[in-house]
């Protein structure tokens, strides 16, 4: 097989090369790590940022956009307290953009796709968008074109940015979330991803809680094989024994922070979630069991 760029012509990269890039890429991206997903298609022979990005925004439009001079310059006009843009412009043929190193333009991806989620889920709790921007990939489509058309007006410094865009774009090696929800029950969280750890932040206050590597898997793999509910009231006789929430107050203090490890465990595909009565069930995935296998002894 021979990897293609745009145009039909030749990558240049060899199937090895790509098949090893992109392993590591995709294993970055299921743990929510977009920069370091980015950083790794990077590697391979004349990859930008805009290509990476492509490659990795085909694979989920509904969380994932496309980074490039036009989606970035969509976005120009928004700018934090001080008048600077939030998202960096990769430079582009007609499109003089930022200058940022390869790393640089990574940690940019990800807040970029910080910022699409965020309006993305606005999107979805106004009737008259939900319907046109369900998906990060039709705001990214919508900024595209708004690049295209010119129809920016570039603010001055007294533009006040929406609170939870900024706190978002501020809390660089971090992603957001949402709760299960669902509608409007459905409420943000924050995530830091790290290779021995993950520590979830809640609330107005941002209360974090950090699970090891070894309590999560030792979690999952209690639930193997089984269906189980989250049922993580606070009050202990309202809590089903056999929820991730009856397990969380056993083993880690505390059923509150069940809900938010589910909603990330889903979008790490770790975990199926259906809703039955009103309740949230889930089943432990194959993507569990190799994330297992693959986690150092």
């Amino acid at each position: 097989s021979v990897m293609l760029w745009g145009f039909g012509s030749k990558s240049g990269c060899s199937e090895e090369d790509v098949q090893r890039a992109t392993k590591l890429a995709f294993d970055h991206l299921a743990g929510g790590r977009v920069a370091e997903s980015a950083k790794e298609l990077l590697k391979l022979r004349d990859v930008g940022i805009s290509r990476a990005s492509k490659l990795l925004a085909l694979s989920d439009p509904y969380e994932l956009g496309i980074y490039d001079s036009r989606s970035g310059d969509g976005l120009s006009d928004l700018v934090d307290r001080s008048g600077q843009r939030i998202v960096a412009i990769p430079r582009g043929r007609s499109i003089r953009g930022d200058s940022r190193t390869a790393n640089g333009y990574c940690t940019a991806f990800e807040e970029y796709i910080w910022v699409l989620r965020y309006l993305r889920n606005l999107a979805r709790e106004n009737s008259g968008l939900s319907a046109s921007f369900s998906r990060a990939a039709d705001l990214e489509i919508a900024f595209f074109a708004r690049s295209r058309t010119r129809k920016i007006e570039v603010a001055g410094t007294s533009v006040r940015v929406p609170t939870g865009i900024r706190n978002v774009a501020e809390r660089e090696g971090e992603n957001t979330f949402c709760t299960l929800g669902p509608g409007k029950k459905s409420k943000p969280f924050w995530a830091t991803i790290r290779s021995s750890e993950i520590t979830v932040f809640t609330g107005e206050k941002k209360t974090p809680k950090t699970l090891q590597l070894a309590e999560i898997e030792a979690c999952l793999d209690h639930f193997r094989s089984n269906s189980f509910p989250l049922s993580n009231s606070k009050t202990a006789t309202d809590r089903n024994p056999a929820g991730l929430g009856a397990y969380f107050a056993k083993h880690f203090g505390s059923s509150v922070f069940a809900s938010h490890f589910a909603a990330l465990w889903v979008h790490q595909r770790r975990l199926e979630a259906t809703r039955e009565s009103g309740e949230w069930w889930f089943r432990t995935t194959s993507q569990a069991a190799r994330s297992k296998s693959e986690s150092p002894r």
